[in-house]
């Protein structure tokens, strides 16, 4: 019988098997495929993370118009006034902070909303302000009661949502003459019943803000305490730029401090509680800012 030769496993063929490898063609296909991979990725897990914001986003416009009807149910079906005027944010009337002290050093800051419905929120403004790391930078200012009036994610239809004192809903120190409600009558909803189609009413919308100067925050801020309409009174015509631009140097005047931040649509809480996104050619139309409004390019008239 012919002997049965084991085979070697050293010398240099046992060397040759025992190196071999990738090659670089190898190397470079996976590579390639690997690229390939991340790039049908990323585009998706982006997509992934701005539905979520935008989810997120709705879901805060409800909550915020929940405290505002929890405002209504506790003064007797009034609304929340849009902008105040000095007279309602003073002495008794000053709203109060955390502590309970009451914020009438400063009135400006309390005629804004965030400050009169922050007790809805139990002061909680994370229920405000979306941005978790902009909340930590505006409580590290030494103004914070100021700053934290000014930028809250969303901002309020104050001209046809309670009245504002800076269009003619109320005077300022009895300096101001009520001429448009005079002309007009009273041209914003008062109290929640006043409705006539609440499911179709902008009262909050995504909000964007330049900067105040003299405030160490960040430029530019996603967020404000108003928005205004794309009109006002018919013979001022419109109020809005044409088109949209998201690095204007004026957000007020370009689109009524409204944020199209996602994906080109602003998230809207509308006055039955809902909220929806809206486009810009929407956002243009009269019938979703005043309960008075019946076309879409209306404005106030005598």
């Amino acid at each position: 019988m012919t002997p049965t030769h084991a085979r070697p496993t050293t010398g240099p063929r046992a060397q040759v098997a025992s190196c071999k490898g990738f090659t670089l063609i190898e190397l470079l296909v996976v590579i390639a495929i690997i690229a390939l991979l991340i790039a049908i990725l990323l585009p998706a897990l982006g997509k992934a993370r701005s539905c979520a914001y935008r989810v997120s986003s709705l879901s805060s416009a409800r909550q915020l118009m929940l405290a505002y009807s929890l405002y209504s149910d506790e003064n007797d079906d009034a609304l929340l006034i849009g902008y105040a005027a000095r007279g309602h944010v003073q002495g008794a009337n000053a709203p109060l902070d955390e502590s309970g002290r009451p914020l009438d050093g400063i009135p400006e800051l309390a005629r804004r909303y965030p400050w009169r419905l922050a007790p809805q929120f139990d002061f909680n403004w994370q229920g405000m302000y979306e941005d978790e790391d902009a909340l930590t930078q505006i409580r590290g200012e030494p103004d914070y009661e100021y700053v934290i009036s000014l930028y809250p994610s969303f901002g309020l239809n104050v001209v046809f949502m309670g009245g504002s004192s800076n269009h003619y809903a109320y005077e300022v120190d009895g300096s101001r003459d009520l001429q448009a409600r005079r002309y007009f009558g009273d041209f914003f909803l008062r109290r929640r019943s006043e409705a006539r189609r609440p499911s179709d009413l902008i009262t909050f919308a995504s909000a964007r803000s330049k900067k105040e100067p003299s405030l160490n925050y960040v430029d530019n801020p996603e967020g404000g305490y108003q928005v205004l309409p794309p009109r006002f009174i018919d013979q001022q015509g419109p109020q809005w730029d044409e088109t949209y631009d998201r690095d204007a140097d004026s957000p007020g005047a370009n689109s009524g401090h409204v944020s199209l931040r996602f994906e080109d649509r602003a998230i809207t809480a509308m006055f039955d509680g809902s909220a929806r996104t809206m486009g810009w050619d929407e956002l243009r139309d009269m019938r979703h800012w005043s309960d008075q409004a019946s076309t879409p390019g209306w404005g106030l008239a005598p």
